[in-house]
């Protein structure tokens, strides 16, 4: 499955957003703020997303990162 995946944020077509934010014990709100700054998801949460996945944390890891906007050059 994960290597089908392009974008951490295609994670959730396939499992809705308000089931994962439940079943990771954060408040949606949370989830989506999360969502939009990958950088933003703790340890923790990707082992639940794992588990709920099946997708291996490094994998996770990997669409997270490639989901983080470069910071501005100086």
């Amino acid at each position: 499955m994960s290597g089908d995946l392009k974008s951490f944020s295609k994670i959730f077509e396939i499992v809705p957003k308000s089931v994962v934010a439940a079943d990771l014990g954060l408040h949606y709100n949370s989830f989506i703020r999360r969502m939009s700054r990958p950088d933003q998801f703790l340890l923790v949460d990707m082992v639940g997303l794992s588990d709920l996945t099946g997708i291996p944390i490094p994998a996770l890891i990997e669409l997270a990162i490639k989901g983080i906007d470069p910071a501005p050059s100086a």
